[in-house]
């Protein structure tokens, strides 16, 4: 059976929270558990000596040097509840959302380092009329 450490994250849920959530997901798993740590130096240490080679956290934070450093030696991170998607949005939707929410053509420029006519093309696929301080500038004949 593979042996686990559990991990108590500062913030979030309170500790006993984590730990029940852990200690079940471990037995689910079937892991037998080294040790419950609320350290994270103390959590790598213990997957670099070889006394667990599984880190089990309640949910998913921004431990990135954690986790690199618990992969070199051999380990790995599993959390009791699934890490949050992150929310991507199409450019299109961002920037409808910025204008129904009163911004400018000339500020989601702005905002967004891009060129005003993009903007504006991207608020015309999404179906906006643009008023006339929004429309672009009328090119001469010359």
């Amino acid at each position: 059976m593979p042996i686990a450490v559990i991990y108590i994250r500062p913030g979030g849920a309170t500790p006993d929270q984590q730990k029940r959530a852990c200690l079940a997901y471990c037995f689910r798993h079937g892991y037998n558990i080294d040790s419950v740590c609320d350290q994270s130096a103390e959590v790598a240490a213990l997957v670099e000596a070889g006394t667990a080679s599984i880190v089990v956290a309640a949910y998913d934070g921004d431990d990135r040097a954690l986790t690199a450093r618990i992969q070199h030696a051999g380990g790995r991170v599993e959390y009791a509840r699934p890490p949050r998607q992150r929310v991507r949005l199409h450019a299109d939707v961002l920037i409808a959302g910025m204008y129904e929410r009163g911004a400018s053509v000339g500020t989601i420029a702005h905002l967004l380092d891009a060129p005003a006519e993009d903007i504006r093309a991207a608020l015309y696929r999404a179906g906006y009329r643009l008023p006339p301080e929004d429309r672009p500038p009328p090119r001469s004949r010359s």
